[in-house]
């Protein structure tokens, strides 16, 4: 039997992965740090590992078929992981990564799939379900994409981390067929069905949009990260203008990471968390828009992840590094998705979504 090795299996996604693989004829090896927390499979092994040390993470991935890395933050720890379970000789799933990692292993003679997760991951492969294949070139294409959630110590740590590596380019969206750095303004403080409430979205351009952008032919395009957190947001926006330290890995109680951990329970307070995607097409055949609703991000995660795995598994991935939302079937993650109830919502409608509308406007 294969055995599949799940790192960071005690986290909000890895014990979600773990459970999704428990019944894919696999065996399943949990590496956590402290045991005695973990939620165990039936037939799961559990294995203790530090995975900042490199002999322990070397024998946990000695003898794995596939390992799935959900340990983090993603941009501090994937590069090890990554590294460590090539050089086993085991496939690698990662639920972060982004596209310098994806370029350090475009050679691995083993398959590599990174960002297996909500964002990147979801995000795009979403707009690609939504096409028409029958349709032309994409017209318009907008998202919105996020909610009220906790972050977990490592997806703060990986935000903030966001803010100032490069990942994306903020104002930016598309224009006549190419980026067009700063031509979308925030939408601040409006209400935008159907995400409840007011919320502020701002504009935000990742590689992943580029790659997307390029694939569908789009002419005009926007993506937007929402916001209904107004502490969250407080912070974020303290740590974009550089009046608060933005280093995610000291290890103080005053990191920008804990303080958006923290801000984050604030703004959750007596309400339910939740997430939405929303996506919006025109082409020559009409507008749709699709609305996807979740009372978990990092389940949503967890089901990309999941796929991936059975993904590589299945032996469709061939060998070398890819980014999931290029790679994997758009219709198999929607189906996981229903099939895993991992949404509460998932409709498609015709016509755009409703316009923003801004504080007493009518």
């Amino acid at each position: 039997m294969l055995t599949v090795g799940v790192l960071g299996a005690g986290g909000a996604v890895g014990r979600q992965v773990a459970r999704g693989l428990a019944g894919a004829g696999v065996g399943v090896r949990l590496g956590v740090r402290r045991p005695a927390s973990v939620e165990v499979p039936a037939g799961a092994e559990v294995v203790t590992v530090d995975v900042t040390a490199p002999a322990a993470l070397r024998a946990f991935c000695a003898g794995c078929h596939l390992v799935v890395n959900c340990a983090g933050p993603s941009y501090r720890l994937s590069p090890v992981v990554a590294a460590a379970a090539v050089a086993a000789g085991a496939a690698y799933v990662d639920a972060g990564g982004d596209d310098l990692l994806r370029d350090r292993l475009s050679f691995a003679p083993v398959p590599v799939v990174l960002g297996a997760g909500q964002s990147p991951g979801l995000s795009g492969l979403l707009p690609r379900w939504l096409r028409d294949p029958d349709g032309g070139p994409v017209e318009v294409l907008r998202a919105w994409f996020g909610g009220l959630d906790r972050f977990s110590p490592a997806a703060a740590a990986d935000m903030v981390a966001s803010l100032h590596d490069g990942y994306g380019e903020a104002l930016a969206g598309w224009r006549a067929g190419a980026a067009a750095p700063r031509t979308v303004e925030p939408l601040v403080d409006v209400s935008l069905p159907p995400f409840p409430g007011r919320v502020t979205a701002y504009p935000f351009l990742t590689g992943e949009a580029r790659r997307l952008a390029v694939e569908l032919g789009v002419r005009d395009g926007a993506w937007f990260n929402v916001f209904a957190g107004r502490q969250t947001l407080a912070v974020l926006n303290r740590l974009r203008t550089g009046s608060v330290g933005a280093d995610p890995g000291d290890a103080d109680g005053g990191t920008a990471a804990v303080r958006l951990a923290r801000a984050a329970e604030v703004d959750l307070a007596g309400q339910r968390p939740y997430q939405l995607m929303v996506v919006e097409i025109a082409d020559d055949r009409g507008s749709r828009t699709l609305t996807l609703r979740a009372d978990d991000g990092y389940r949503l995660t967890a089901t990309v992840a999941v796929e991936a795995a059975a993904a590589v598994l299945a032996g469709a991935v061939p060998p070398g590094a890819w980014l999931a939302a290029d790679l994997l079937d758009p219709a198999a993650v929607v189906d996981r998705l229903r099939r895993d109830a991992a949404c509460t919502v998932f409709e498609v409608t015709d016509g755009p979504r409703a316009a923003a509308v801004e504080e007493g406007v009518l």
